[in-house]
């Protein structure tokens, strides 16, 4: 399987199992480097290397790319001055003429190496040829001719330089234009550069092959990117801290550096992949907010870059346990026994436990949640459970199974005779990449048994999302899926809202997303999906979504067409007056919506992000159109946003006291805002009235939809003693 990645900063750390993959893996991996600048135009040099980056793929070759960012300004080598940007010629930051900048570039490169093994090429494009050029000359590699045309033709100031590195050769080609279109097939020299490329891996040389580190040098790297991370979301709090409604202005955010410390500017940096690397070859990466290129806030803002923890999620590192460890729940398990009454409501075992239908979610669970299970440990654990025929759900949250581990529960899901009871799997927090999952979707496309997937805090990244979008093409059965801080980013949502929106037979009802660098771009894919008439979902959640107004309104075009939604949670997406009165109008007169979260969510400053700023405006309009008259909405969270005082006990005078429908009312702020605490209990005392007497006031069906909306089985299925709820 090929890979694409980006990456911007020097590499996190993984643990010390999918090291050791990594390790193993890039001895027989074929890999080539892509670098390249911006020009004057960011979208063009991005997919340009993307269709450079494409040809690769197609001849087996792995390629990883990056581009070059601007400062504005170059030094003056000679006297240390800065050089306007009129005067300057190139004002990229790693031409080299500042030393330190070229000692970055360097940097970079080489920890990306580090942890994905040794490249059999650098190629360079634009004015990133000049790191190249540094590269060969530190290595000892002479470039073995001239710089020529491409094409042939006179070397003109607009001619794009295109350079290419092994630890053996070294040439350059000027392409006879500025910026080369992506729909040329002469536009770079993809057939030569692969042609060379293979001769190198043909010769067995590779480029800047590194000692290996040890686990206590990657588990300090870790520590030290991590307090850099803590510090500044620190140090945004800090900043935003007291604004108001203006709370959370990108204008006033601090980006992490290339190096990971604060105060060096940030750029923007944009990646894509056909195909994601494995946990074990895939390193994080600073990228930006995707703003479209006709978008209001493009014009005004800078973009923002995303936190690491949002695009490459990592397990905590830990030591698997010993398959011995797991013998007696194995042992039990493989002799098809069930809970019997007397051993209610849970069997403990050294590792792990049966919890029975007495607990939260009823039906027999196999909990082995942080029970550090791993790679070795799952395939006898799944024998077992094939061989009991009393399980129907199997909870595995934060094991670090792998991809190996994926792949093992890939074939029990292919196994009809192991698997036709299990219908739940939770496997959250897993270390699973794109690589795994597409065994897990493999084996999804027509299993007609599981209609539950959890893959929270999975890297499956961009392409694991495209990867499960060709498995919900066809499958009928699944009705839970998961995606919550995976790092799909937009690309994997769009992926997953097309494929819903192309399978008529699609039973998905409730879809967890957010967390995962998601923008306007996934809101407009949702909205869609909403609009078709074909969306059966019940329950869609994109919190922690850079959606901002303009999302907001985009996606409320979809629901004021969609008619099956009773749960919707958007906290935590930036969202201000504007789109909550957007939301408002479109949802007004929804025949089901039962709950409406636009609150905060839990770790929105410490991954970056900001929380929603809707102010009374926006507060007391929502309460107008969704909690006046008979309204269906029976939940609504605007926690932490940018409610008054004032507002507060307006929005519960008005909106609250009155209604006797109304079940949950959250309206507690904090960020700088007064808190009405008086207000909050009133709206808790309200809804505990109303609680009381909802049995009277509707029927059986609706009590029904209700509760279960408010408090659904398939969250209470995946309960387990060793986690919590979610």
């Amino acid at each position: 399987m090929t890979t694409l990645v980006v990456s911007s900063q020097p590499t996190e750390v993984r643990t010390s199992g999918a090291f050791k993959r990594a390790s193993k893996l890039a001895a027989d991996e074929k890999k080539v480097f892509i670098l390249h600048d911006e020009l004057q135009n960011a979208t063009l040099a991005r997919l340009q290397t993307q269709t450079l980056a494409s040809g690769f793929h197609k001849a087996g070759i792995v390629p990883y790319y990056r581009n070059a960012p601007f400062s504005g300004q170059s030094m003056d080598q000679e006297n240390g001055q800065e050089l306007e940007e009129s005067e300057a010629l190139y004002p990229c930051t790693w031409l080299g003429a500042n030393e330190s900048y070229y000692e970055k570039a360097v940097l970079f490169i080489r920890n990306t190496i580090v942890r994905k093994g040794p490249f059999f090429g650098i190629i360079a494009l634009g004015r990133t040829t000049v790191i190249a050029e540094m590269v060969a000359e530190q290595h000892g590699v002479p470039f073995s001719e001239p710089p020529r045309e491409l094409e042939g033709g006179t070397r003109s100031i607009s001619s794009y330089p295109v350079a290419f590195v092994t630890s053996h050769h070294a040439f350059q080609f000027f392409v006879p234009t500025h910026g080369p279109p992506t729909d040329s097939d002469l536009a770079l020299p993809v057939d030569l550069l692969i042609g060379l490329i293979k001769e190198a891996i043909v010769e067995g040389k590779k480029l800047f092959d590194f000692r290996k580190p040890t686990f206590e040098e990657l588990r300090a790297l870790k520590r030290e990117k991590k307090k850099a991370a803590l510090a500044h979301a620190a140090l945004q709090r800090e900043i935003n801290g007291g604004k108001g409604e203006k709370q959370g202005d990108s204008s006033q955010q601090i980006p992490l550096g290339v190096d990971g410390t604060l105060g060096v500017p940030g750029h923007a940096i944009e990646g894509a992949s056909g195909k994601d690397a494995p946990i074990a070859t895939t390193s994080p990466a600073d990228a930006i907010y995707p703003f479209r290129a006709d978008s209001k806030d493009a014009q005004n803002k800078r973009p923002k870059q995303f936190s690491n923890y949002l695009l490459f999620p990592t397990a905590e590192p830990v030591t698997p346990c010993p398959v011995s460890a797991l013998q007696p729940m194995i042992d039990w398990l493989a002799l098809d026994r069930d809970i019997h009454a007397s051993e209610e409501p849970r069997v403990d075992f050294t590792r792990g436990s049966i919890l029975g239908k007495t607990t939260r979610g009823g039906g027999t669970s196999v909990d082995l949640c942080k029970q550090v299970v791993g790679p070795e440990g799952i395939g006898p654990i799944l024998d077992a459970v094939g061989m009991n025929s009393h399980v129907d759900r199997f909870l595995l949250g934060n094991n670090i199974v792998g991809d190996s581990g994926a792949r093992v529960i890939a074939e029990f899901m292919a196994n009809p005779e192991k698997s036709k009871r299990v219908y739940n799997f939770y496997i959250a927090g897993n270390s699973i990449s794109s690589k795994g999952i597409s065994h897990i979707t493999d084996a999804l496309t027509f299993n007609k048994t599981v209609t539950a997937l959890w893959l929270k805090r999975n890297p499956l990244g961009p392409a694991g999302g495209a990867r499960l979008g060709e498995a919900l093409c066809l499958n009928t059965t699944l009705t839970t899926l998961d995606l919550v801080n995976t790092g799909i980013s937009d690309a994997g949502a769009q992926s997953i809202f097309a494929a819903l929106s192309q399978n008529s037979g699609s039973a998905l009802r409730h879809l967890y997303m957010g967390a995962s660098a998601h923008g306007v771009a996934t809101a407009q894919a949702a909205g869609r999906y909403l609009s078709s008439g074909r969306s059966k979902l019940a329950s869609l959640y994109l919190s922690m979504s850079r959606f901002g107004d303009e999302g907001a309104e985009i996606l409320a075009s979809g629901l004021a067409k969609d008619k099956n939604l009773e749960r919707l949670g958007l906290s935590s997406c930036g969202i201000g007056n504007e789109g909550a009165m957007r939301l408002a109008d479109a949802l007004a007169d929804h025949p089901s919506l039962v709950s409406l979260d636009l609150g905060w969510r839990r770790g929105t400053y410490e991954l970056g992000e900001e929380g929603n700023k809707i102010g009374d405006k926006g507060a007391l309009y929502l309460g107008e159109k969704l909690l006046v008259g008979r309204r269906r909405l029976r939940s609504i969270d605007l926690s932490n946003n940018a409610l008054t005082y004032g507002g507060a006990a307006e929005f519960v005078k008005r909106f609250v006291i009155p209604n006797e429908e109304l079940l949950v009312v959250r309206i507690a702020q904090k960020g700088g805002q007064k808190r009405n605490v008086g207000a909050e209990r009133i709206a808790g005392d309200v809804c505990k009235r109303n609680r009381r007497a909802f049995d009277r006031i509707v029927g059986e069906e609706e009590k029904a939809r209700v509760e279960e909306a408010l408090e659904p089985q398939h969250i209470k299925e995946i309960y387990s003693i060793y986690r919590g709820n979610m």
